[in-house]
């Protein structure tokens, strides 16, 4: 628990020395949501506070080729990959985009067992004739690295692709 960013202990908590006036509360626990409510404190008043935390997995989503694409995890912007970020266990809607790649639009089950997920994402047909070269090395838990090499010239796609996980190494 803490008030205005200052520990006050575990819960349950029994703070006697918080200042009057507006004040910020802060349940946390591993593994769950953070709970935060404003609360107004006056003098000779108890406030109370009480606070039901919903389980969260971290979840690591990257992409090879290893580029900067948007993500969004039920319809919301979570930001740009390769990211971390909570998301409550179950069934949820990922969306992955990027302009020159083709879009991925996914329903998955998270899992503390399925919590690191890597989407291959495929190049989009280009009008212009355009060479390409592109690598790339990740680490966050997992070890990627690989890389394409390709060409469009005239609506054709040609591309050569080497990707490689290792296992969790830590």
């Amino acid at each position: 628990v803490t008030i205005d960013g200052k520990s006050c202990g575990t819960t349950p908590c029994n703070v006697t020395d918080v200042l009057v006036g507006s004040r910020k509360v802060e349940i946390s626990k591993t593994g769950y949501n953070t709970y935060t409510q404003n609360i107004e404190v006056k003098e000779g008043e108890v406030a109370n506070v009480q606070a039901k935390l919903s389980n969260v997995i971290n979840v690591f989503i990257y992409t090879s080729p290893s580029v900067v694409a948007s993500l969004y995890i039920d319809g919301k912007y979570k930001g740009t990959t390769p990211i971390r970020c909570d998301v409550s266990p179950g069934r949820h809607l990922v969306k992955i985009k990027h302009d020159r790649y083709k879009g991925i639009k996914e329903s998955v089950v998270f899992t503390p067992k399925n919590s690191t997920l890597n989407y291959y994402l495929k190049r989009m047909v280009m009008r212009e004739t355009y060479f390409y070269l592109q690598g790339g090395v990740q680490y966050d838990g997992v070890l990627s690295y690989g890389g394409s090499l390709g060409a469009y010239i005239n609506n054709f796609n040609v591309q050569l692709d080497y990707y490689m996980s290792e296992p969790d190494i830590r």
